[in-house]
């Protein structure tokens, strides 16, 4: 199936400024739009080199799973990882519309999440809908957000996707019983035997299915979770970096700002001062 690139009659696209780029880039996401489309619109990208998810909220759409065009209905999200064929067309001449967010594997936010497979998921559209319009007001026409309600958008659009690709990442029971342990206890000296345990697989079965399901040994998605753990300790709580540091496993704060500074590209004290 060759790349396709075709915006078809009626299409209309409403993207985020610069302050609104900057404040989601905070939270791991790339990009967020919200696009009208009609008749002809169809877009296939054979090896893309970002992760994204479309969410379609009004009308319905075609998607590619696999090699089959599905259905896209209102209230259906469509899952696309990187390197994987992807595509989007129009159904029966049918207007519709979906909001389109993109997102690093590289940050230990909330939206760093690892897609593995092309598919979909019914969810309630209406918290990111609502978000993505306002994040997206000034292109379409409206007064700029303040910095406040900019960042709630942002804080609220992370918070849905998170939520919703919780269930995706951690389909496997044994997986999702030991990270659920390791988030009550992120401090406990966890080992890879340990976790493998309390997965009840051996470690190279641990490895092979974290690796499946976040493109991470057990040991690097450890620290990424006791990252996302700190991350949301500095932007909600007063903590101390010490009492941070402690509640995510380090012995002393600095070796915590030296691990969350590799991790995020700044430090404790700056991602607080950014969050405040």
């Amino acid at each position: 199936m060759r790349e396709t690139h075709i915006i078809g009659d009626d299409y209309r696209c409403l993207g985020t400024g610069r302050e609104e780029a900057r404040v989601l880039a905070e939270f791991g996401i790339s990009h967020v739009g919200v696009a009208y489309c009609g008749r002809g619109y169809c877009v296939i990208r054979r090896r893309p080199d970002f992760d994204h998810v479309a969410l379609c909220f009004e009308g319905a759409s075609e998607v590619l799973v696999g090699r089959r065009w599905h259905t896209l209905a209102a209230g259906t999200l469509y899952l696309c990882p990187a390197g994987r064929q992807q595509g989007q067309r129009a159904h029966a001449g049918q207007r519709w519309a979906f909001l389109w967010i993109s997102f690093r594997r590289d940050c230990p936010s909330p939206c760093a999440v690892r897609l593995t497979q092309v598919d979909r998921l019914r969810v309630r559209p209406g918290a990111a809908v609502a978000a993505a319009l306002e994040l997206c007001r000034v292109s379409g026409g409206g007064r700029p957000l303040s910095s406040g309600l900019r960042r709630a958008c942002a804080a609220l659009l992370s918070a849905w996707l998170e939520e919703t690709l919780l269930g995706v990442r951690q389909r496997d029971e044994r997986l999702q019983r030991l990270w659920h342990e390791v988030a009550l206890a992120p401090a406990r000296p966890w080992t890879v035997r340990e976790m493998a345990r309390v997965a009840c697989v051996s470690t190279e079965q641990l490895r092979r299915l974290c690796l499946k399901q976040y493109g991470r040994s057990p040991s690097r998605h450890l620290r990424h979770v006791r990252m996302e753990k700190a991350c949301s300790l500095l932007r909600m709580t007063r903590m101390k970096l010490e009492a941070v540091a402690a509640h995510v496993g380090y012995a002393d704060a600095f070796g915590f700002s030296s691990a969350f500074k590799r991790a995020v590209g700044i430090s404790p004290r700056k991602y607080r001062t950014r969050h405040a």
